[in-house]
């Protein structure tokens, strides 16, 4: 129902079993381990505890980043994560920051290691508004300034930066993660499999769901707007400040006079991702409304009475999501 990744349940719903062994195998190697290595959730799982911070040795953190929010000079600053005495905490890491020019201005970053890796840098920046060099020694700093040499660009020192914020004060971080593929075919596995438990087999194998199938197993995208995201939570008595309940939400709903079937997913209280599983079911309409709430850290799965009413529309939104957290340094 739920895969292990997200956890263990001592009163779990019994497992599906009508996937094929081919199928379980490969979304164990290609879906699953690039969703919970490489995504918010991943993050999630590891800042709440639900997975031992020495995790983030596997975190593929070339799929998220890290930077400060806080205003002031520091705005911007990228990070890295660590792990410090089985806590997930976040490090600068060495890195230029450029002046922008335009309506907004400020600073963007390159890290050290993108310079040795010869990207470009960012378009609009303009080297006579000045340039920030964050390093942790007088070693790193020459380095950095050589390797702007190599790019011919060249400064002089104007003054030290004030220092960055304490621990005391708290960090606001932005968190960014690109929703594609990745994401969106291993929240439509989730919801597929959770509303074959609930609607059977003999429903969700149906043809009108054969489009949906073939996404998750082939990445044939539907012609219909099938996914989207939002950062309200699914229980109607929680908003998207004040939330009640930790883990996952897992809810499918087909509306009276519809032909869609639909869907909400969301894990360790991240975004919810919202689904339209199918647009074309053809056959007499019955009730068909679950959710359950899957607590990873009291092993539990509860079902749930209030599940908001699913909207009808859900147009697809593509990009990255970001999310802040207030979290130490």
């Amino acid at each position: 129902m739920v895969s292990e990744a997200a956890g263990s349940f001592e009163n779990n719903l019994p497992k599906l079993r009508c996937v094929c062994s081919d199928c379980n195998a490969y979304f164990g190697i290609n879906l699953e381990p690039a969703f919970f290595w490489g995504t918010i959730e991943a993050y999630m799982r590891l800042y709440t505890g639900a997975r031992p911070a020495e995790g983030i040795s596997k975190l593929a953190q070339g799929r998220l980043s890290f930077a400060i929010q806080t205003p002031g000079p520091w705005h911007g600053v990228r990070l890295t994560l660590l792990n410090e005495d089985d806590r997930v905490v976040t490090s600068l890491v060495p890195q230029v920051g450029f002046q922008t020019v335009g309506p907004r201005g400020g600073f963007v970053y390159v890290t050290r290691d993108e310079l040795l890796a010869g990207d470009t840098l960012p378009p609009g920046i303009c080297l006579d508004l000045g340039i920030k060099l964050i390093v942790p020694s007088k070693e790193v700093e020459r380095e950095l300034i050589e390797l702007l040499a190599q790019r011919g660009i060249r400064f002089r020192e104007y003054g030290p930066m004030p220092p960055p914020p304490t621990e005391d004060d708290g960090v606001l971080t932005t968190i960014k993660t690109p929703i594609d593929d990745v994401v969106r075919r291993y929240v439509a596995k989730l919801a597929f499999n959770y509303l074959a438990r609930f609607a059977g087999p003999d429903f969700a194998l149906r043809s009108c769901f054969d489009p949906i199938r073939r996404y998750v197993r082939f990445g044939t995208v539907p012609s219909w707007p099938f996914f989207s995201m939002t950062d309200e939570s699914p229980l109607s008595d929680e908003t998207k400040e004040l939330r009640y309940t930790r883990g996952h939400v897992l809810g499918v709903h087909w509306p009276r006079y519809s032909h869609d079937v639909l869907a909400k997913v969301r894990l360790f209280n991240g975004p919810t991702y919202q689904l339209i599983l199918s647009r074309d079911v053809r056959e007499l309409w019955r009730p068909l409304t679950h959710a359950h709430l899957f607590d990873p850290y009291k092993r539990r799965a509860y079902p749930l009475h209030t599940f908001e009413a699913i909207p009808t529309l859900v147009r697809h939104r593509s990009g990255v999501t970001t999310r802040a957290l207030l979290v130490r340094p």
